[in-house]
């Protein structure tokens, strides 16, 4: 566990502070040989699945509303790539978090202001916080718990694959400068 807690930068301290315009690129190698991960985003964006490395018995809330679709916000292809890969996914209407919880030994917590979004990496400025201190890993596990609830049942291919049409049909047209 030590050398885990090293590895993740907390070995002398219980929380940490990553940013940047690359969050991802430190965010993934963290995640990536860990199990039993939960997350909860607002948006999830074309390519989430190599910036969030979610496998089989993974869950991921996410605010696949209709109008979210329309407007380009969550892609149903990145939801319906992990449905397919056996995740399990739920829609959240109105959620805005961004979380993941490592529940493996030790586990963490990664909260901050980056969505898993083709716009977060290299074009924003982002800021997240890392912590294994149990008592904010069982906070967080608990509003993941409120919100999973409040999502009812899990998506699946059947409920994305009629909002494949409809991914970003919404979304405004803006003129590129000349």
């Amino acid at each position: 566990m030590d050398a885990e807690l090293a590895r993740l930068g907390l070995a002398e301290r219980s929380v940490r502070l990553l940013a940047g315009r690359d969050i991802w690129a430190s965010i993934t190698p963290l995640l990536a040989p860990r199990r039993n991960l939960v997350a909860a985003f607002g948006h999830v964006g074309p390519g989430a699945a190599a910036l969030l490395p979610l496998e089989p018995g993974d869950t991921l809330i996410t605010d696949a509303s209709l109008d979210t679709v329309l407007s380009g916000a969550t892609s149903p292809h990145a939801l319906l790539h992990w449905v397919k890969a056996g995740v399990i996914v739920h829609s959240l209407r109105g959620l805005n978090a961004k979380l993941v919880i490592a529940e493996d030994d030790p586990s963490f917590v990664v909260v901050g202001s980056a969505d898993v979004t083709a716009a977060g990496p290299r074009q924003l400025f982002e800021a997240v916080t890392l912590s294994h201190e149990r008592h904010t890993v069982e906070e967080a596990q608990e509003a993941w718990l409120e919100w999973c609830d409040l999502a009812g049942p899990s998506l699946t291919a059947g409920d994305l694959e009629p909002l494949l049409e409809q991914y970003g049909a919404g979304k405004p047209v803006t003129a590129r400068p000349a």
